[in-house]
């Protein structure tokens, strides 16, 4: 054992070290407290959603005491204060709150079955399942979105890691210069000219679940251009898309009038 992990656990076992997200290290450094918003929680993948409770296989398997686990609060509520010498008077922390489960809120998924989805670094598409989380056997993946009150609410979520990558990995390579470009740059062809992207940087995710899996293009041609590269690699995201919302659709049994 390497002597900074010496040291550290030893330091677990005097309780002198605790773990959490980025959350409860900065509600740690604002307000002194040990403490984590359910959604945040939720979100590490440690924090049981049908329990509410952090993962007792986590503690077992690892050897790690509860004590080292943040207090799981609210996702509004008095947190506490920031110290004075920071903003010149002391400022109330009421809220915190995961970064899909804020998305699914700000988007105003209030109702059971409302739907959103975000595209950023990568695609995750997360449904309101109101009062009960919902069991996945394809890989979506259930989560608390908020507790406020006595309101608990539940959403389900399914991801695809690589948008931001794919479109980076394209200007890498000099097919475009800029991403503002792509999208006239899709346009200006009718179709992709028969390839196909498939963009998986980091493996597949829900509904295959192949973490083996490789980006890879299909169908290039001599007739293929630049145009149509861009073109498959956008078609690509929302081919993703699509995947997941049939997957949310067979395991639900519903389907969804509208995003947001």
């Amino acid at each position: 054992m390497e002597p900074r992990h010496r040291k550290a656990l030893s330091q677990v076992n005097y309780c002198h070290t605790v773990f959490g997200g980025v959350d409860s290290w900065l509600l740690y450094k604002l307000t002194g407290k040990h403490i984590s918003d359910v959604s945040c929680a939720s979100a590490t993948g440690l924090y049981d959603p049908f329990t509410m409770c952090w993962g007792s296989w986590l503690m077992n398997l690892f050897k790690i005491p509860p004590s080292m686990f943040p207090e799981v609060v609210d996702t509004a509520g008095k947190f506490g204060n920031t110290p004075v010498d920071i903003f010149g008077v002391p400022v109330p922390i009421t809220c915190c709150m995961a970064d899909q489960a804020a998305s699914l809120f700000g988007s105003g998924c209030f109702q059971v079955g409302d739907v959103k989805v975000t595209m950023g670094t990568g695609t995750f598409l997360d449904i309101n399942t109101g009062t009960q989380p919902h069991a996945s056997a394809t890989g979506l993946y259930p989560l608390v979105a908020w507790k406020i009150g006595d309101e608990l609410v539940y959403m389900v979520e399914g991801s695809s890691n690589d948008n931001g990558t794919l479109v980076e990995w394209t200007k890498s390579l000099g097919i475009i210069k800029d991403p503002s470009e792509m999208s006239s740059l899709a346009l200006s062809v009718d179709d992709s000219d028969g390839i196909y992207c498939v963009p998986v940087f980091s493996g597949l995710q829900a509904p295959i679940n192949d973490q083996s899996a490789a980006t890879g293009f299909l169908g290039l041609k001599p007739t293929s251009g630049r145009a149509h590269i861009v073109r498959a690699v956008l078609e690509s995201l929302v081919f993703r898309i699509v995947l997941l919302y049939d997957t949310l659709c067979a395991e639900t049994r519903k389907s969804y009038s509208s995003f947001r």
